[in-house]
């Protein structure tokens, strides 16, 4: 078996300490306050004091409310300027809206006046277009009426010459008596040069095709002849 532990022993007591001695205060009585002469007033003396405390508190008032009064006024008085800014900003602002308004219609104005006029010029240009092409197709149209005109006059008088210049010649064959193959086969005189003889022969074969009247085939044949 295990040994018991020993006890503790005991602590030592401590000493008591001496408390220190108290010393008596020496008794003292109130003595009585002496009554100066100024703390000593007259009941007339406090009338005054009392006046002139209610004068200064009425000053007091008064001042109060005449700095209230003031205040009131001056309030008042921003108030109305700030309310105649805001009229007259109001004002300004509604005189600018009014005229940008007013500058935005006369724009648009503008530009349909302007987009009218182009309108009116296009269009005035494609008449004129138009009447320029009628014209020249007018006139090109008269032109080619005056050429195929003078065409047709043309072609009249010439058939009309050429009519005319038969009607000659018929009658010019009807009126000369025709030559006898005898008298056109005349041998010209021995002193007719071959030259000549050959000129003869091309004035006869041309009349023999009705290209020489009698008339011309005579004519013809004296100039031949009476060539040297």
């Amino acid at each position: 078996m295990t040994a018991a532990a020993p006890a503790p022993k005991p602590a030592p007591s401590a000493k008591p300490t001496p408390s220190p001695a108290v010393k008596p205060q020496p008794i003292t009585h109130p003595q009585p306050k002496a009554t100066t002469s100024t703390e000593v007033k007259a009941p007339k003396a406090i009338a005054q004091q009392q006046a002139e405390e209610k004068a200064r508190l009425e000053a007091a008032a008064a001042k109060q409310a005449e700095d209230k009064r003031l205040a009131t006024a001056k309030m008042a008085k921003e108030t109305a300027v700030k309310k105649s800014q805001d009229k007259t900003q109001g004002e300004a602002e509604a005189t600018r809206i009014a005229a940008a308004k007013k500058a935005n219609e006369q724009a648009i104005s503008n530009a349909k006046s302007a987009a009218d006029r182009k309108h009116a010029e296009e269009q005035s240009r494609i008449a004129g277009e138009k009447k320029a092409t009628a014209e020249a197709a007018t006139k090109k149209q008269a032109e080619e009426k005056r050429l195929a005109a003078d065409k047709n006059a043309q072609e009249t008088a010439a058939r009309k010459h050429a009519e005319e210049q038969a009607m000659k010649a018929a009658a010019a064959k009807k009126a000369l008596p025709a030559l006898s193959a005898a008298a056109l086969m005349d041998a010209p005189p021995a002193a007719v040069s071959a030259a000549k003889q050959q000129m003869l022969n091309d004035a006869l074969a041309r009349y023999k095709a009705d290209k020489l009247t009698p008339e011309e085939y005579h004519a013809e044949r004296s100039k031949i002849l009476a060539q040297p």
